[in-house]
Formats: structure tokens, C-alpha cells, sequence
């Protein structure tokens, strides 16, 4: 539960969204878009051994270095997930509506990658056939953890005076609302797997996922091209 969660990884909790200020948001003061892309990757890549070990602490309690070390184990597996989505999503997010299906419908990945162990577009396709049926109270619950996080967060924007200042309200917000994230997506993929437990993991039939990361990556590439011509 929450209180466990808390209990055992407080250490961990603190110092995670530290990792976190380091977002490839922050990257846009870098001009060249080559430069930006190749930053994405080498941030994607240090932090996904947090982001997977945050995962495995909504999870259940363990102690800080087993989940450190779960973290760390799943490095490779959820930076191929993460990069996958990134590129399936690309191209409908340009359509905002079937960029937000698509969003709610891999919404379940990290839960799936952290108890599965399940990754790249089989994960895809898992969360996919979890959501499916389900998907106006995914939508819900999903819009309802996104603005308690940010009516939690609120308060904290406004420490900007200085970088200090700003630097402790990032870490202590996010300490609160990135446990509350992940533990939330964790207690959802548990509810939506006791609904379809005859679902198994597919091993097939997720071809629709990978045209749509190939459309993605042409797009990005595309993209990318344009933007160093225009510069």
C-alpha cells in the first residue's frame, strides 16, 4: 500500500525526482535538433534505471537496494518499451484524439514491464488488451490522478526565486506525486487484470504497433531533416 510504499523507500523517493530535473523537457534551450534527440536517448537511457525501480516499489515493499537493483534489471527492457511507445504515439499525437487513445491505451506499461516482465511491443500489446472495454474508466481514472497530482504540485510552482529554492520544490513535489503516479497505474493494471484474468501475454498480433512505431520514427527522421534545413 501507500504507507508501505513510503515506509520502506523513503530515501529512494527523495532522491529519485533529483534524477528527474534532468528531463528531456529541460532540453529546450539546446538549438540543434540532432543534439536534442541524441540528449532524449542518454537521458532515456540514466534514468530508466529509476523509473523501473519506482515501479517495482508501487509494486510491493522491498528493501532500497533490492529495488535499486529490480530497477537496474530492467533498464534495457523499459527503455525499448518507453522508445517503442514513443514512436507509435508520434504520429497520432499530431491528430490530438487518436494520440490521447493511443496514450490511454499504453497507459499500463510500466506495471506490465515491472510484474511481467514483459517489454517492447508484447507490452504494447498487453496493455492494449487490458484497456480495451475498459477504456472510459481508464480515461476517468487516468484524468483523476493527472489533477491531484497537479493540485498537489501547484503550491510548489511557485518557488522560482532562485535555483535553489526551485530545485527544493521540484524535489520535494515530484517526491510526492511520482509514488502517487506509479502506485496508482500499479493498483489499475491489478483492478483491470482481475477483470480479464483469461487474458494471457500475446505474442503475436501486435503488427499494428510496430507500423505505427515505423510511421513514428519516419516522422521524427522527417521532421528532424526540415527543422537543420530551416536552421
Amino acid at each position: 500500500g501507500l504507507g508501505d510504499v513510503y515506509k520502506r523507500q523513503i530515501l529512494f523517493l527523495l532522491i529519485f525526482p533529483a534524477v528527474l530535473g534532468t528531463s528531456p523537457g529541460r532540453l529546450d534551450i539546446i538549438s540543434s535538433p540532432t543534439i536534442q534527440l541524441l540528449s532524449v536517448l542518454l537521458i532515456t537511457f540514466l534514468t530508466a534505471p529509476f523509473y523501473a525501480a519506482l515501479g517495482a516499489a508501487a509494486a510491493g515493499p522491498m528493501p532500497l537496494h533490492a529495488t535499486l537493483r529490480r530497477g537496474f534489471s530492467l533498464t534495457m527492457t523499459w527503455v525499448v518499451t518507453y522508445l517503442s511507445m514513443t514512436m507509435a504515439i508520434l504520429l497520432p499525437s499530431l491528430l490530438l484524439f487518436p494520440g490521447m487513445f493511443m496514450s490511454v491505451r499504453l497507459s499500463l506499461l510500466m506495471p506490465i514491464v515491472v510484474n511481467e516482465k514483459a517489454g517492447g511491443f508484447v507490452a504494447m500489446r498487453r496493455s492494449s488488451d487490458l484497456v480495451r472495454g475498459s477504456f472510459i474508466t481508464t480515461l476517468v481514472n487516468l484524468i483523476g490522478i493527472i489533477v491531484l497530482a497537479t493540485f498537489i504540485s501547484a503550491p510548489f510552482s511557485f518557488l522560482s526565486k532562485g535555483i535553489l529554492t526551485s530545485l527544493l520544490g521540484l524535489i520535494v513535489s515530484s517526491a510526492i506525486v511520482a509514488p502517487l503516479l506509479f502506485i496508482f497505474l500499479q493498483l489499475l493494471f491489478e483492478d483491470l487484470k482481475k477483470e480479464k484474468k483469461d487474458i494471457v501475454i500475446a505474442t503475436r498480433g501486435y503488427r499494428y504497433h510496430k507500423i505505427l512505431a515505423a510511421c513514428g520514427l519516419a516522422t521524427a527522421i522527417l521532421l528532424s531533416t526540415a527543422i537543420n534545413r530551416a536552421l
